[in-house]
């Protein structure tokens, strides 16, 4: 069996959820050098915005030192998981297909991104999952802000049997998901709007992140953006399960109550 640990990561423009898909004795591998690499710098918890800033433990750190690590956790990741996954898209694609509708306060509009972004993850997994002899695959989402309603919203969007989990764990004490935090925010910052089409692509060179060689496992990531008609297929898809579970719900309440004895006057 696979599990899968996801992230996110987004700006005013983009969101994108990512993560890496291996075995349970892979990823055991992964957090011993993980933890170790972390304890010979005397820290205990990674993450990549509080690197690249310096903020927190690492702000005592050197550049070149904080550097240095990203390219030692990244080669850990490279050792021990073979695959990785992301899925990302434009609040931009997103407001045209809501604007079509119901308009959606920001907030909300962050979360269905999450929503959407997660779910192509899950497939992603799942497929990864299906080469194997046994398919089946366990999901942990980080449990953070994003994360309080996301099991909520996709848990019943998941219709394959083989998607034995749906969890959220903490970053802190859960090295797969820091290594998650690493790639979809490294993803994240080396991407750049341009004008046609106006989703991200890579920039090497952007201000305060190194070469892309400096995080090599990104070259083997899986993923895609999400179009302006994949998206509202996919609104659609969720809207008409979610109907459909609610119908076969009231249904499933209505011939409970019709099958209940009667009570004798």
């Amino acid at each position: 069996m696979l599990e899968a640990y996801f992230d996110e990561s987004f700006d005013e423009s983009v969101l994108l959820v990512g993560g890496l898909v291996a075995s349970e004795s892979a990823w055991q591998a992964l957090r011993s050098e993980w933890d170790a690499i972390l304890s010979q710098r005397k820290l205990r918890v990674f993450g990549l915005a509080d690197v690249l800033n310096g903020r927190g433990a690492f702000r005592t750190l050197p550049k070149d030192d904080r550097d240095d690590l990203i390219v030692c956790l990244s080669r850990a990741v490279e050792r021990h998981v073979p695959a990785g996954v992301w899925i990302g898209l434009s609040f931009a694609d997103l407001q045209t297909v809501l604007g079509r509708g119901e308009r959606m306060p920001p907030g909300r509009q962050i979360q269905v991104a999450y929503d959407l972004a997660s779910l192509g993850c899950v497939a992603a997994a799942e497929m990864i999952a299906n080469r194997r002899p046994d398919p089946r695959v366990a999901v942990t989402f980080e449990a953070g802000q994003r994360g309080v309603g996301l099991l909520g919203d996709i848990e019943d969007q998941i219709r394959d049997p083989n998607v034995l989990l749906l969890a959220k764990a903490n970053k802190r004490s859960e090295p797969a998901l820091q290594a998650a935090d690493l790639l979809v925010s490294a993803l994240r910052r080396l991407s750049r709007p341009f004008s046609a089409p106006h989703l991200p692509t890579w920039n090497p060179h952007e201000q305060g992140v190194g070469p892309r060689s400096q995080v090599p496992l990104l070259d083997r990531l899986e993923g895609n953006w999400l179009s302006v008609e994949r998206i509202e297929a996919m609104l659609g898809v969720m809207s008409s399960r979610t109907r459909s579970d609610q119908l076969r719900s009231r249904g499933s309440a209505r011939k409970s109550r019709g099958a209940a004895p009667r009570r004798l006057s």
